[in-house]
């Protein structure tokens, strides 16, 4: 099966209730998923993500590779490399990569996430 998707929809669609953003350091911090394609162990996920501002910590258990729709964030890796992104960006957080989101303005991205890229 081919899934196509209209970037300009996910910029503008609904993705359903916020809830409290697990391993938040920012209280309120909330965010909204609405999956697209998903297989029954959730591991490979095509989907649209939205986060308000703060921090938290992220470990990838998969690869995530995703373009920003809007907003902003700046992701530290484990490692101190800094990576700042915006509304067209693309990039990848590979699996096994630490570090953390701080979200300066509310972000919204489209994803693909992968169990076995790396």
């Amino acid at each position: 099966m081919v899934f196509k998707f209209d970037t300009e929809q996910a910029r503008w669609m609904e993705l359903g209730s916020f809830r409290d953003k697990s391993g938040t350091s920012t209280p309120g911090q909330k965010d909204a998923v609405h999956d697209f394609v998903g297989n029954a162990n959730g591991t490979l996920r095509v989907g649209v993500w939205e986060c308000t501002p703060g921090r938290f910590a992220s470990e990838r258990t998969t690869t995530e590779i995703f373009e920003v729709l809007k907003g902003s964030a700046t992701l530290i890796g484990a490692d101190g490399i800094r990576t700042d992104v915006g509304p067209g960006d693309h990039a990848v957080t590979p699996k096994g990569w630490k570090g953390e989101w701080i979200v300066h303005e509310t972000i919204r991205k489209i994803f693909i996430v992968h169990p076995e890229a790396a």
